[in-house]
């Protein structure tokens, strides 16, 4: 009896935590969409805070999926609560051992962050990269996607291009000067080639 009751508690426990993440997936779901929603009425009135909003957007959907993973997890398991306080406190050797693992990671994450509130760049903009002229199509906290003039996917982690001397056309004036060679048969008149070239 005392076992049928044990797998009962333990089965109840198991749908609760179902349940919950169930709920703190749709709970971000609609999150993602209500802020997606609010910022897009910031970003129509100030293109330029698109990044910085983007990268927000994502910080604050991924720390209520955290907070909802855990408040699931500690209300359908109670008991765990000490067992992971343990583990964080016996963990000081592996936690430096991940973050070592992990270390290309986090720089992505934090580079990530910067970039996107220093704004060297941001979506949208016209860029050369390693002799690439793309445009910046999306920031995420990893890595930064850009599509080049060939209609290419340059997939960058956010270290590298903190590192990178990166040409932006885009930054303060969106005109760009762009050389354009015309070639002028030897038969020609050049007075009057150089005339239709300045009326064009």
């Amino acid at each position: 009896m005392e076992l049928l009751f044990l797998e009962d508690g333990l089965l109840w426990s198991l749908l609760g935590f179902v349940a919950g993440l169930v709920i703190t997936f749709i709970v971000a779901h609609y999150l993602n969409k209500i802020l997606k929603r609010s910022f897009s009425g910031v970003v129509l009135s100030q293109p330029k805070f698109i990044t910085t909003l983007t990268i927000m957007r994502r910080l604050i959907v991924l720390a209520a999926i955290l907070i909802g993973v855990m408040a699931t997890t500690f209300t359908a398991f109670p008991e765990s609560l000490g067992i992971i306080t343990s583990i964080f406190v016996a963990a000081g050797f592996a936690s430096i051992v991940v973050g070592l693992a992990a270390q290309s990671s986090l720089s992505n994450v934090i580079s990530g962050i910067i970039n996107s509130v220093s704004q060297p760049f941001r979506i949208g903009d016209a860029v050369t990269f390693r002799d690439e002229f793309c445009y910046i199509e999306d920031m995420r906290l990893i890595h930064t996607i850009m599509r080049t003039w060939d209609n290419r996917r340059l997939v960058v982690p956010n270290s590298i291009l903190q590192n990178e001397v990166i040409i932006n056309y885009s930054m303060n004036d969106p005109s760009v000067l762009v050389p354009v060679p015309v070639q002028v048969s030897y038969e020609s008149d050049i007075s009057k080639a150089m005339q239709i070239m300045t009326d064009a």
